[in-house]
């Protein structure tokens, strides 16, 4: 299974400017641009360490067969809300992509979404071929805007933002020091395990 966000990844701000300002005691010299660029930052590595979409988005999930009715289909990014949005194809090798019906499937939202394919006396037989590439698309995240998104992860944000300005120069990822502490926390609760 490989995925990829939609591009452009969201620009909504994933935390407010007053908590920004707070967090990070406006350092002399920043300007407002500069603290909103080293949140965003901080956001966009929160969600891909911790396997989430902060502010609503759609994420693109392209998946080897075969697909067998009933079995779920792991969605790789949370959390997905019940009226989210999805569309599912399938492509056969050298063909163009065909759409299931809504009928076809069955989206599981929360925090560690799925998708089962349903047999509705109408599913095509391609998708049991190993060659057949299923195609998913669908929203994620909490909301629109930043307050949806979960006060410990709006935390773990402003910490890593200002974890990165006290360490910029310095701290290499990998070396243990470019992570915030309580980010690392917040992340892996929010990052889980997967069957």
């Amino acid at each position: 299974m490989k995925f990829d966000r939609r591009l452009p990844r969201t620009t909504n701000p994933p935390v407010s400017q007053p908590h920004l300002s707070a967090h990070l005691r406006e350092y002399p010299g920043e300007s407002a641009y500069e603290l909103e660029q080293m949140a965003q930052s901080a956001a966009y590595e929160i969600e891909d360490l911790a396997q989430v979409a902060l502010i609503t988005q759609w994420i693109d999930v392209e998946t080897d067969g075969p697909h067998l009715p009933g079995s779920p289909i792991c969605l790789p990014i949370g959390p997905v809300l019940s009226t989210a949005a999805v569309t599912v194809q399938f492509e056969e090798p050298g063909q163009s992509p065909v759409a299931l019906a809504p009928s076809q499937y069955q989206l599981r939202g929360g925090m560690r979404p799925s998708l089962r394919l349903i047999d509705d006396g109408q599913l095509p037989m391609a998708l049991q071929a190993g060659s057949t590439i299923l195609l998913i698309a669908y929203e994620a995240g909490f909301g629109p805007d930043a307050a949806t998104v979960p006060a410990d992860l709006q935390h773990a944000i402003l910490d890593q933002a200002a974890s990165a300005y006290d360490q910029r120069g310095v701290a290499q990822r990998g070396d243990g020091t470019w992570l915030s502490p309580h980010a690392a926390r917040i992340i892996g609760k929010y990052r889980g395990v997967r069957a």
